[in-house]
């Protein structure tokens, strides 16, 4: 994204919610008061949208790479038999 089409796009968010969210100066732009609770519920909607696309796309099907830390008694014993399980399981 430009950052004319940010400063746009911001500046839209600034006018509907009746108040500035940023405050611009020499040393940089930081959130208003009022930036920094909208904040915490633009994190929030990015990762609801965020969550909306994984689910949609989500086949049921775990895949990717495992990495397990475990002490060394565990790894002898244990963990052969429930990582055997687990690629079973889940082959990707």
């Amino acid at each position: 994204m430009s950052q004319s089409s940010l400063s746009e796009a911001v500046g839209k968010l600034e006018d509907l919610v009746g108040r500035p969210l940023l405050r611009r100066g020499p040393s940089g732009t930081h959130p208003t008061p009022a930036g920094e609770r909208v904040l915490l519920h633009a994190r929030s909607a990015v990762q609801a949208a965020t969550d909306a696309v994984l689910a949609a796309q989500d086949d049921g099907a775990l895949s990717g790479r495992l990495r397990v830390a475990s002490y060394r008694s565990a790894a002898t014993h244990l963990l052969p038999a429930a990582l055997a399980a687990f690629r079973d399981l889940h082959p990707g």
